[in-house]
């Protein structure tokens, strides 16, 4: 158990890092680092909530059970980070455009953990077709989400 809790630490801690090498400076670089914060505030803090047991029957049982649902709720609210950073990345963007957008993106579990491979995107919202073409483009290179896994739905 302490392994994993190192190992995955240390991939938190290198996943930031790269994140933030890649990442251009300005409000996306903020939203990385802020993300990547908690997510290592939660790896750091997950043996500690993982280790709370949620009955009073047999100690392993309830130790069991608890690493379970830290672990699920651990994952959820990585997904909700990813989630939450992804669309006000893409919302950041459509604002310099000049855009009234509103944008929800999905992230997907992938091999037990949360990842932004294979997220989609809805946005909502008017813009010219030329707009929409443009920002389509920059969240297929930027986000490496494909075209038709983005969603628009224009006033």
């Amino acid at each position: 158990m302490l392994r994993d809790w190192i190992a995955g630490l240390t991939g938190a801690g290198i996943l930031l890092a790269v994140a933030l090498a890649v990442t251009p400076e300005g409000m996306g670089k903020r939203m990385v680092r802020f993300g990547g914060g908690l997510v290592l505030l939660i790896t750091l803090c997950r043996p500690f909530v993982a280790g709370i047991p949620l009955s009073l029957g047999h100690p392993g049982a309830a130790l069991t059970v608890g690493v379970e649902a830290g672990e699920e709720s651990a994952i959820q609210l990585q997904r909700q980070l990813i989630e939450e950073r992804l669309s006000a990345y893409i919302l950041s963007k459509g604002r310099n455009m000049g855009l009234d957008l509103t944008v929800t993106a999905e992230a997907q579990l992938q091999n037990g953990a949360v990842t932004p491979v294979g997220v989609g995107v809805v946005v909502r919202g008017g813009a010219a077709a030329t707009d929409v073409e443009a920002l389509t483009r920059w969240i297929e290179a930027q986000c490496g989400i494909p075209a038709n896994r983005q969603s628009w739905s224009l006033r």
